[in-house]
């Protein structure tokens, strides 16, 4: 009964803190908690970077998801808390980017949601890509993007690669699904997942490799259970998926 009743009045308290901060702002206004300090909440879009060149990619963000696709022109946006805009530089032609921040709710007096800040990184066509992406929490999704040589690490969140080249680096996942549309292999590239599913479909590649711990091996229709799948895994080309806790599919 304390406890519920202690429960009570922390959410009697926050709905006074939400009421004072909407009303001292002309009425209804979203509000955030940033280190334990609330504050009104304004998303806004911002271009950071355009029409710089740039043949590498260097990106830590702590909660946001990015998206690498193709483009117009060379571009880097953010969408988001202002006071999450990551820092960016490019220089030598190396885009460095450097994101942080907390993975706030937000709160209104109707409903409240969690928020996830957005990266957009737009390179043209034909360029190719190298470097490396770590993602402690947040999505990855890359599209129409010849990736070489980039190293990814994904702490907490799904990884999406759609019409994608992979040549040399990796791809590695702590908790989250990995799936992948049209992907074309060129050498020997592997994605390394800790716990959750590996998927892809329609890949131009030579051969395949599966293996996963506690899950299913699945290629072209054929289950094989935890048993690892080979199919020409000492080509030129091949893709390798391995999961400790998942399941492993092609199809």
């Amino acid at each position: 009964m304390k406890r519920i009743f202690k429960i009570g009045v922390i959410v009697l308290i926050l709905g006074v803190i939400l009421l004072g901060i909407g009303f001292f702002n002309n009425g209804n206004k979203a509000v955030y908690f940033e280190n334990n300090r609330p504050a009104i909440f304004h998303s806004h879009t911002k271009t950071i970077s355009t029409n710089k060149a740039f043949e590498r990619i260097d990106i830590s963000a702590s909660t946001a998801n990015v998206i690498v696709r193709e483009g117009k022109k060379y571009q880097i946006t953010y969408s988001g808390i202002n006071k999450h805009t990551p820092a960016v530089t490019v220089h030598n032609n190396v885009a460095s980017i450097r994101q942080t921040g907390g993975f706030p709710l937000v709160f209104n007096f109707n409903d409240y949601q969690s928020h996830q800040d957005l990266i957009i990184v737009t390179i043209p066509h034909d360029q190719a890509l190298a470097g490396r992406i770590h993602l402690e929490s947040g999505d990855l999704t890359v599209s129409q993007v010849k990736m070489d040589n980039i190293d990814v690490n994904s702490g907490a969140g799904e990884v999406e690669y759609r019409q994608v080249t992979l040549r040399g680096g990796s791809t590695k996942l702590s908790s989250g699904n990995f799936t992948g549309h049209d992907l074309t292999v060129q050498g020997q590239y592997t994605v390394n997942n800790q716990s959750g599913n590996n998927t892809v479909t329609n890949t131009t590649v030579d051969g395949y490799f599966l293996k996963t711990d506690a899950g299913d091996n699945e290629l072209n229709g054929e289950d094989k259970g935890e048993e690892p799948l080979h199919q020409n895994d000492d080509a030129e080309n091949v893709l390798r998926l391995i999961t400790q806790s998942g399941d492993n599919e092609v199809n």
